[in-house]
């Protein structure tokens, strides 16, 4: 399964640009720092599109560690696209 990865999905383009993809049928991770925002986020998504699979994952990009974290816990899935919103 193939995944589309966007970062800052909490709100503004990020959030934005997750239910356009969901859209078009992608399987999304979804990362923010807001843990609450990222699950409305997901429960939208899966009102309109209930056969994706909506990963979330709490990050604070700006933190370098946070960061590398992320990246090492994303390995197990298959990522066709990154979608890095700036900090």
């Amino acid at each position: 399964m193939k995944y589309t990865v966007i970062t800052g999905a909490s709100s503004g383009i990020g959030y934005e640009t997750a239910l356009a993809f969901a859209a078009r049928g992608k399987n999304l991770i979804i990362v923010a720092r807001r843990l609450e925002r990222l699950e409305e986020l997901k429960s939208a998504i899966q009102k309109n599109n209930p056969d994706l699979d909506v990963v979330i994952h709490t990050s604070d990009l700006s933190v370098t560690d946070q960061a590398y974290t992320l990246y090492n816990s994303l390995k197990k899935y298959q990522i066709k696209t990154w979608i890095i919103m700036p900090v």
